[in-house]
């Protein structure tokens, strides 16, 4: 029985910079033999060289459903290796370094939802007649909503009550990433009405701001809603002790009638699936694509043995490469093809603070 083995060398750029998440540096690119790739894929030897071939090793940054993405890649116009990292903690500002991980767990896509919601998922719901649901703006499906992707999302809901009303609530959804706080605004009904923050997590609250109609109301935990009438929209800026900051609204019926949106942004937390700082391989040759972003790479990481500083690069940016070992396995995507894979790397990545 035959072994399928692959066995790369790799350099990689890995760019150390002292921007925030929302500051991407440029382009580096270099030609020097240091960045390479060398192995099998099967029985298939490579041996990718920087400066070989018109060859050159570019790190560069990129954004795909609004997470901050890290690459590099070994290219020309024949072939490419590409290494990309995935942002994480995207609900705060607290960092990780690149340099600092000694370990990546491999990109997953989401085999149960990541979002779902219907109109029976409503405690009113014998109130709604027909809800429109948008994502980033854009119509996504009518009465309920299911999404598979990850990253950071808009969803509106527009609904229509029984008695034709119509109100609209938007919120934004961390999706197949890790949440380090998890918290619902909720409208507590009774004869001293109140506005109130669920915390599901053990970071306690530090502090909140309540906007009535878009317009700063109180700073106060709780909030009493004796004092309004009509169907008000509520949006809560939620501050926790971890540095987590998070943003929800609801509509709140204070007539009582049943007609009002509760926040549905909850749903985000249904999927455990994880992927702050993880990491995509893609393999282009012969005018066929590898890839790793398969189930069978789940509980498997790339693993970095150490890191070492290069030299800086034209915007004066620090650069280092990175030692590291990949057992994995790729898939062919033109016919679905699963081979094993075992990656000796020496690559880099342009850095995320």
């Amino acid at each position: 029985m035959s072994r399928f083995s692959t066995i790369l060398t790799l350099s990689f750029l890995l760019v150390l910079s002292a921007c925030k998440k929302d500051e991407m540096p440029e382009l580096v690119e270099s030609n020097e033999p240091v960045f390479m790739v060398k192995g099998k894929i099967g029985q298939e030897e490579i041996n990718i060289v920087a400066g070989d071939d018109n060859q050159y090793m570019y790190t560069g940054f990129d954004e795909r459903n609004g997470v901050n993405l890290f690459y590099g890649d070994i290219s020309n116009n024949n072939s490419s290796f590409k290494l990309t990292i995935h942002d994480g903690n995207l609900d705060n500002d607290n960092l990780e370094l690149i340099t600092n991980q000694p370990q990546f767990a491999f990109t997953r896509n989401a085999v149960t939802p990541t979002f779902q919601f219907a109109i029976d998922s409503f405690a009113n719901n014998v109130k709604i007649d027909a809800i429109d649901w948008y994502v980033n703006g854009d119509y996504y499906s009518s009465n309920s909503i299911t999404l598979y992707e990850h990253g950071l999302f808009n969803i509106c809901a527009e609904v229509t009550f029984v008695d034709g009303e119509v109100a609209n609530l938007c919120n934004d959804v961390i999706l197949g990433y890790k949440k380090h706080a998890i918290g619902q605004p909720v409208h507590i009904v009774g004869s001293t009405g109140r506005l109130s923050v669920f915390n599901n997590t053990i970071y306690p609250i530090d502090n909140v701001e309540w906007y009535v109609n878009g317009v700063l109301f109180s700073d106060a935990i709780e909030l009493s809603t004796s004092a309004f009438t009509g169907r008000v929209p509520i949006t809560v800026i939620v501050n926790y002790s971890n540095g987590v900051q998070r943003t929800k609204s609801i509509m709140v019926d204070f007539d009582l009638e049943g007609k009002f949106i509760q926040d549905f942004s909850f749903a985000e937390n249904i999927n455990p699936l994880n992927n702050d700082y993880s990491l995509d391989l893609r393999f282009e040759i012969d005018g066929e694509t590898w890839i790793s972003n398969i189930p069978e790479n789940d509980s498997l990481f790339v693993e970095i043995s150490k890191y070492e500083k290069y030299k800086e690069n034209v915007d004066g940016i620090p650069v280092s490469i990175a030692n590291g070992l990949i057992n994995c396995k790729l898939k062919r995507l033109s016919d679905g093809m699963i081979r094993d894979a075992e990656l000796d790397l020496t690559f880099g990545f342009p850095q995320n603070f």
